[in-house]
């Protein structure tokens, strides 16, 4: 026997049968007339943000290298220089005795685009050899695919030895230099301090500067501050578009004269 079946829509209409139909309200936007309830007074929330400020920086050191224009500080003073480097993979047993010498070492050129290598006690050969221009301080992935092979020919030129050794690891650092090698060292405002513009030398240079600085912050008497304070601070660079044109050539110029490095 077949069991007939009722549909919703029917078994809803039977409920409703009889029951007058609510009129429909007319359309409107409903608007909240009522200010949002603010448990703090704007007052009140600038004085939390100035206890704030006070707790976390009451001194500041600036250590922010090409990026301290972005605080106010050292404006149209700075040049941005990219550093770009590569790193292989791990040498194997057999390559390091074919590689032979000391267990690590580094070599420095002498004109700026000349070849940095430095063999890691990692057993890892570093190859930095690409020293531009950096404005914008940017860098695609595209542009260090193209660098490592840039750095794999120098590998395989220097180290014919080391035939299956690639290169791993690919990339690029900012820093910044000044037009007449000055240092962006001493105190640049109210409680704030800067350790900056080291010219390329950062390891020796700019660990100096931040010791100094900050017994400058601390009103320490050091006798090394005056020396650093000595070699000046950055000078105002020129205006745009001479700015870029200059450098430009610059770079082109010591590229050409130092291709030999290369």
């Amino acid at each position: 026997m077949n069991e007939v079946k009722s549909s919703p829509n029917r078994r809803r209409k039977r409920r409703t049968a009889g029951v007058p139909a609510k009129p429909s309200l007319p359309w409107r936007k409903i608007r909240n007339i009522l200010p949002p309830i603010e448990p703090l007074s704007t007052d009140e929330i600038e004085s939390i943000h100035q206890a704030s400020l006070r707790v976390l920086a009451s001194q500041l050191i600036l250590g922010t290298g090409i990026y301290t224009e972005d605080f106010g500080f050292y404006k149209r003073s700075l040049i941005p220089i990219a550093l770009s480097a590569s790193l292989s993979r791990s040498l194997t047993i057999d390559e390091q005795k074919a590689l032979g010498g000391q267990k690590d070492w580094g070599l420095t050129p002498v004109g700026m685009p000349g070849v940095t290598m430095r063999y890691t006690q990692g057993h890892r050969i570093l190859i930095r050899q690409q020293v531009e221009y950096g404005p914008g301080c940017r860098r695609s992935g595209a542009y260090h695919k193209r660098l490592r092979l840039v750095h794999q020919d120098r590998f395989r030129a220097r180290f014919p030895m080391l035939p299956e050794v690639t290169m791993e690891h690919t990339w690029t650092g900012f820093v910044c230099a000044s037009q007449n090698q000055g240092h962006g060292f001493g105190k640049v405002s109210k409680n704030v301090y800067s350790a900056i513009c080291q010219n390329g030398i950062g390891v020796s240079k700019g660990t100096i500067s931040g010791l100094l600085a900050a017994d400058l912050a601390c009103g320490r008497d050091n006798p090394l501050i005056p020396d650093l304070q000595s070699l000046g601070t950055p000078n105002q660079l020129p205006p745009q578009p001479f700015l870029d044109v200059g450098i430009r050539a610059n770079f082109a110029w010591r590229n050409w004269t130092g291709r030999a490095e290369k």
